[in-house]
């Protein structure tokens, strides 16, 4: 499969991140997985980064990076969208926390 094979699609989900109030309401969203597909939940400091000239990488672009990896494991994914970051921004001015968890189904 070539990486023109592979779609993404933002879900955007609102509200507080998880853990942080007990009573907190959440949006509920059911997707429908098939062998290959991936959900990647990232925090908004991922799409937040900022690089030198105060540029924000952006959403989209990590929608890009995730579609150009679409064959790759979970962890490679991952991997990749936090050395992108760090690539895009010098890692000591990150802002706000990075966190990635990337679900591939493979069966």
């Amino acid at each position: 499969m070539s990486s023109d094979d592979f779609l993404a699609e933002l879900i955007d989900l609102r509200g507080l991140p998880l853990g942080i109030a007990a009573d907190a309401d959440y949006d509920e969203r059911r997707v429908e997985l098939r062998n290959g597909d991936v959900v990647a939940f990232c925090s908004d400091g991922l799409g937040e980064c900022v690089n030198d000239m105060g540029e924000e990488l952006g959403h989209d672009r990590l929608a890009q990076e995730l579609t150009a990896l679409g064959d790759r494991s979970a962890q490679q994914m991952a991997d990749h969208l936090l050395e992108l970051t760090d690539r895009y921004a010098d890692t000591k001015r990150h802002n706000d926390d990075r966190t990635v968890v990337v679900l591939k189904r493979t069966g």
